[in-house]
């Protein structure tokens, strides 16, 4: 019995060295979602209840009509830094606009985000909030992508295991479906017949991650972004270092 103890304490190390070296960051996590619209004034205000998030991010897609030369000016609220990431404007259409913004660490509980417009809104435009725990805060998005769409529209996201894309669309008349890797749409809203917009999250699970909108009428933008998990090296050192090797 006593023979065979190094060997049990080798093979409980040499366990644990290899169950810490596959080990990886958690994946990106969905939190919640809200939708809010408006077609004048220079501001539009999105509610909704965050949960509490390790390395957090909230994700706000704008889709403008007949954008002319208005951008968003700014993103406030839900106690986040925000930033600009990426934008799409589609010649055509009255110069629809598509734009993504992120606000790293938002708080928890009831919450509202305003995105203020640079000018007054002459056309529907639409505001998504989508929250997302596990993500990388150096650099949480990636990929922008954008598409004039027409009663289809593909947003094909570069992506990696682990992470999640997040993609919204706009479009003329409605209702609207998403299809290909979810069929659940995060947050919409329907006019009746004049106007659509929504958002809708995937977890990745490979290189690529397709959205496909089924839109009632002419669309008006689809577009889509990858947000990235939390990164890091494995924590293996301390085990290796028991048997006198290098990390």
């Amino acid at each position: 019995m006593l023979s065979s103890l190094p060997r049990l304490v080798l093979g409980l190390l040499l366990g644990t060295i290899l169950g810490l070296a596959g080990a990886v960051d958690a994946a990106v996590t969905f939190d919640a979602a809200a939708e809010n619209h408006g077609s004048t004034g220079t501001t539009i205000a999105v509610s909704l209840t965050i949960g509490t998030l390790t390395n957090g991010l909230a994700v706000v897609s704008v889709e403008m009509f007949t954008a002319g030369t208005t951008i968003v000016s700014s993103i406030a609220g839900a106690g986040a830094t925000w930033q600009g990431a990426a934008f799409g404007t589609v010649p055509g259409n009255g110069g629809s606009r598509g734009e993504v913004w992120f606000g790293k660490t938002p708080s928890s509980g009831a919450q509202t985000v305003t995105v203020t417009f640079s000018a007054t809104l002459a056309d529907f435009t639409f505001v998504q909030v989508q929250t997302f725990g596990g993500v990388n805060q150096t650099t949480p998005l990636a990929g922008y992508v954008s598409d004039l769409n027409g009663t289809t529209s593909v947003i094909t996201v570069t992506t990696v295991n682990g992470d999640a894309a997040a993609s919204s669309t706009a479009t003329a008349t409605g209702p609207g479906t998403v299809a290909t890797c979810t069929t659940t749409i995060d947050a919409s809203f329907n006019t009746g017949g004049n106007a659509f917009g929504g958002a809708a999250h995937c977890l990745a699970s490979g290189a690529s991650t397709a959205f496909t909108w089924s839109l009632g009428g002419s669309g008006r933008l689809s577009q889509g972004v990858d947000v990235q998990a939390a990164g890091g090296a494995p924590a293996a050192c301390p085990s290796r270092a028991l048997l006198g090797v290098g990390c």
